[in-house]
């Protein structure tokens, strides 16, 4: 993914991870995590806060880059290459549950003899 932006980009990136750190996120992110297992109705919160510590971070690295463009293009690239590399991984599994759904019926058949139909003669 880092060969894919431009150095701008690149330092838009860590800008941004290094926000998340400082601003320590993962602190909030957790804390709303438990609280919205403990009462469902807490879900639009967590929603909430992700989407804000997203922006608080994106708008660090805004600063200090000089430049929202260069964070929204290096965000931009990380959403296409995890959203290809989910794609991947969906076809991946859906084929290796096609293999091994053949593989269980191949083996059934071998260790199941199937009945011919007994035909009646006249």
């Amino acid at each position: 993914m880092l060969a894919a932006l431009t150095s701008r980009e690149r330092r838009a990136l860590f800008a941004h991870e290094r926000a998340h750190l400082a601003g320590r996120h993962h602190r909030h992110l957790l804390a709303v995590r438990l609280a919205a297992r403990a009462d469902p109705f807490l879900r639009l919160l967590r929603t909430a806060v992700v989407y804000t510590a997203e922006r608080w971070a994106d708008e660090e690295a805004a600063a200090a880059v000089g430049s929202r463009r260069s964070v929204a293009r290096a965000s931009g690239t990380a959403v296409g290459f995890a959203a290809w590399g989910a794609a991947v991984g969906a076809t991946v599994s859906a084929l290796s549950s096609a293999n091994s759904a053949v593989t269980l019926l191949l083996v059934l058949r071998a260790a199941t003899p199937m009945q011919r139909p007994v035909q009646n003669r006249p």
